[in-house]
This record gives C-alpha cells, sequence and structure tokens, in this order.
C-alpha cells in the first residue's frame, strides 16, 4: 500500500454485526470492502432473528488493522475480505458510521 501510495485511513471496510451495549467490547474479526456483501449477503450465517437488529459497521482499513494486522480471506463474493490476526475486542465506538441492516 505504501509503494502505491494509498492512504489506508481513506479505505472504507464493512461488517455486519450486533449492537453492543454502552461500554462491551466484543470481537470484531471479519471485514470486507464490499458494502453489498454486508448489505444482501451473509443469509445463511445470519439468522432472521438476528438479521432484524443488525448493523453495518464502517471503519477505514488503518483502524481495523490494529488489532495485530490483517490476513486476506476467501468469504467474498466481490470485494478483499479481511480477518484481524489479533484476538482483542473491537470497540464500536470509534467506527466512522453504524448503518442500520433494514
Amino acid at each position: 500500500m505504501e509503494k502505491n501510495k494509498i492512504d489506508p485511513q481513506k479505505v472504507l471496510f464493512f461488517r455486519v454485526t450486533q449492537p453492543t451495549q454502552e461500554g462491551e467490547i466484543k470481537p470484531e474479526y471479519y471485514w470486507t470492502s464490499d458494502y453489498f456483501e454486508t448489505r444482501k449477503g451473509l443469509r445463511q450465517e445470519i439468522p432472521s432473528e438476528l438479521r432484524a437488529v443488525s448493523i453495518i459497521l464502517v471503519a477505514d482499513l488503518e483502524s481495523i488493522s490494529k488489532n495485530g494486522g490483517l490476513i486476506e480471506d476467501m468469504n467474498d463474493c466481490e470485494g478483499l475480505s479481511v480477518r484481524q490476526c489479533g484476538l482483542k475486542g473491537f470497540d464500536q465506538r470509534f467506527v466512522l458510521a453504524r448503518i442500520r441492516k433494514i
């Protein structure tokens, strides 16, 4: 990325998850660059009752890479899918945006 002069603060990644309660921090390991994967996909992975309250987290590449770095994942149709290497939780308060999934 540095060689190609790509600023990781300007690259957006997305994740479908459940909202956390105040002060709760939980793992958010898997992220994708494909917004539509999070919007329309994951129907088999997320039961319908959880999909009803799901949110989409929007974070920049730099923020999500701080948990031990990233490795490429294979579970994406159109975008780049990554997994955080570290096992720490991810504080949802530090995302750029939360989109309610309807």
